[in-house]
């Protein structure tokens, strides 16, 4: 018996610490090497315990298959979550699975085939411990498993709580512990501090700001790009009211944070976010209302309960007079029709406050993955493409259906768009922003198998986002030649207030460079990880590569 329980320690350890990647080893070490010998020590013999604590558990009649579900669960979780993004679980996964769950489930929908050989690793190593474990049994030590787990849920918490890093610990104790933290950390709610400085007149009396989705701006034509994705856009681009600022970057590499960081002019000097910032300085609406403009919020993604981008309940309530929710108003309408019906029904609010100043945030459902589902099978100008089932196989066999079908994505979700929008809005006293939230790993790194979202250092390609303006009336704007290629997702909020009628002085003194200061040696950072620093957070150099 004793050597069993022996052998059980240092399979269940080998277990752990394989799931982990083995980062124990370089903790200690590290923990060595800066001399903090009693961490070290203490750290080492907590994750022991944890160990003993689950033996206990899984020799008990009473909690053995509950161990053994958990310990499924979290090795296959942890080893999935190291597949698609090189990292395992941490705060940004725990965010999604609490706060965001479409985009957790459409995740797990669209990269499901990647995670079976994780679970199936975790199947087995569970297997082999129920049949090592099947004779062998500790009458009464299922308290004392239950204390130790205590103890070490405990100290686990409270370590992630206090150095805001995935440290490792056996992911049973570890996983729990950081959908802990993210459920009792939230984020600051209350008023936001009203707008201190005054507008003018405003440049524009519609200002229509689009924010499209997954958007990589080297493949649109108008930025170079060899293959016809943009015609449309590459005829009008030609004309002297289309201002294009080529590739761009952007704030984050997920949807939540860039938005959040283009409705609040958050900068990056100020991330990570700790004292809630974003959360209590005015919201872009708030300027728009205080220079005379009815505001609206167009979403192609989420509900009006849940608007998401880190926007606070109240947002939507105090600051924005009319919201478009396409989720909740049109529950049955295909995905790639959402961004056409969602700019039929700005053109009609539009045309009901024509005679007022109008502010439009749109969040267009664009070509998140998988892409095949959000441009109709008759535009499949791109060929042959890649089904639904193939896609998350990430493999570069496929590569170039992926490419095609991410084409078509674009040729419908930029160039069908704004082939409309010129309809629409053509020859009126109208401004449009156009960007991305972020872009894509279009396959050109394949250890990480996710387009996007990481919470680990980032390629540029996740943050390479186009970025142009259109003077719909040909009114000119002060645009900048020596900007193009040169332009952040931190120049915009200052920008789009200066349309608004508000001084530059001002703006600048507030958020820093806008569109209409010189960009030229201003280098380029965009984030990964959760930019409120609950998390980890990196600041990746942003640069421009040749297109693959």
């Amino acid at each position: 018996m004793t050597k069993k329980l022996i052998g059980l320690f240092f399979i269940l350890f080998f277990g752990f610490s394989y799931a982990d990647n083995f980062i124990l080893f370089r903790e200690i070490n590290l923990l060595i090497h800066q001399k903090e010998y009693l961490k070290a020590f203490i750290f080492f013999s907590n994750y022991l315990l944890a160990v003993v604590a689950v033996i206990f558990l899984l020799l008990s009649k009473y909690t053995r298959f509950i161990t053994l579900f958990v310990i499924f669960i979290t090795i296959g979780i942890e080893l999935g979550c190291r597949t698609l993004s090189g990292s395992g679980f941490g705060y940004l996964d725990a965010s999604l699975i609490l706060h965001q769950y479409s985009a957790a489930g459409e995740g797990v929908k669209t990269y499901g085939i990647q995670l079976v050989l994780p679970f199936l690793e975790s199947f087995m190593f569970v297997a082999f411990i129920y049949f090592y474990t099947k004779k062998m049994h500790l009458k009464h030590y299922a308290f004392a498993g239950l204390v130790l787990s205590f103890i070490t849920f405990t100290v686990s918490y409270l370590v992630l709580k206090s150095t805001k890093e995935n440290v490792s610990y056996p992911v049973v104790f570890k996983e729990p512990s950081i959908l802990l933290y993210a459920a009792t950390n939230g984020l600051y709610v209350g008023k936001r501090k009203d707008v201190d400085i005054s507008a003018k007149k405003p440049v524009f009396k519609h200002i229509i700001y689009i924010v499209d989705e997954s958007i990589r701006g080297d493949k649109l034509g108008i930025n170079g790009f060899d293959k016809n994705t943009t015609p449309f856009l590459d005829e009008v681009s030609k004309q002297k009211n289309f201002y294009n600022y080529g590739i761009a970057s952007s704030g984050g590499i997920c949807s939540c944070y860039s938005n959040s960081i283009l409705l609040t002019g958050i900068q990056l000097n100020q991330l990570p976010d700790i004292k809630n910032l974003s959360r209590k300085n005015p919201i872009i609406f708030q300027y728009a209302k205080k220079a005379g403009f009815e505001t609206s919020f167009f979403d192609m993604q989420n509900t009006r309960e849940n608007p998401d981008n880190f926007l606070q309940p109240t947002d939507i309530k105090n600051y924005v007079d009319y919201g478009f929710f396409i989720v909740e108003d049109y529950k049955k309408v295909k995905r790639y029709q959402r961004d056409l019906i969602g700019l039929k029904k700005l053109k009609d609010y539009i045309d009901k406050n024509k005679n007022r100043f109008t502010f439009t945030y749109f969040v267009k459902q664009g070509c998140h993955f998988s892409y095949s589902d959000k441009y109709p099978k008759n535009r499949e100008i791109f060929k042959p493409v890649l089904s639904d089932e193939l896609f998350s196989q990430w493999d570069l066999n496929i590569r170039p259906q992926f490419l095609n079908s991410y084409y078509n994505c674009v040729n419908w979700s930029v160039d069908e768009f704004f082939k409309n929008l010129y309809k629409d809005f053509n020859n009126t006293d109208t401004l449009i922003i156009y960007t991305s939230d972020h872009a894509q790993n279009l396959m050109e790194y394949m250890n990480i198998k996710q387009t996007h979202c990481i919470e680990a250092p980032a390629p540029s390609v996740m943050a390479n986002v186009p970025l142009f303006m259109i003077s719909m009336n040909n009114k000119p704007i002060p645009f900048k030649k020596e900007n193009v290629n040169k332009a952040s997702h931190f120049n915009l909020f200052g920008s789009v207030l200066y349309f608004m009628g508000y001084d530059l002085k001002d703006i600048n003194s507030l958020y820093g460079n806008t569109l209409f200061n010189n960009l030229s040696g201003q280098k380029r950072y965009f984030t990964s990880g959760d930019i409120f620093g609950r998390g980890p957070m990196y600041k990746n150099k942003f640069e421009i590569k040749k297109s693959q």
